[in-house]
């Protein structure tokens, strides 16, 4: 997952399909009125390795880094660190 990526998806990169996924960089969120979450987990059977990357806000930003939607099962998110966000859901 590149800033890139998540840019060009509105803000917010959504993870629809079961499967490992990996940051590639530190992924920044805009602005104030950026979507809910960085990362939004929509699906069960997800590995998000952040791969000792970043997700952060900047200053004013109300965003969470990521949610995972109720009702999943293994999901595991590791090696990484989010930051200077709202909330970590």
């Amino acid at each position: 997952i590149t800033q890139a990526a998540v840019d060009t998806a509105g803000g917010q990169y959504v993870i629809n399909n079961p499967g490992t996924y990996s940051l590639a960089e530190d992924i920044v969120a805009a602005g104030a009125g950026s979507p809910q979450s960085i990362i939004l987990i929509n699906t069960s059977d997800v590995t998000l390795n952040m791969c000792g990357k970043r997700i952060l806000a900047i200053p004013g930003n109300t965003t969470s880094g990521i949610v995972v939607a109720p009702n999943l099962r293994s999901v595991t998110i590791e090696n990484g660190n989010i930051e200077a966000v709202q909330t970590v859901g």
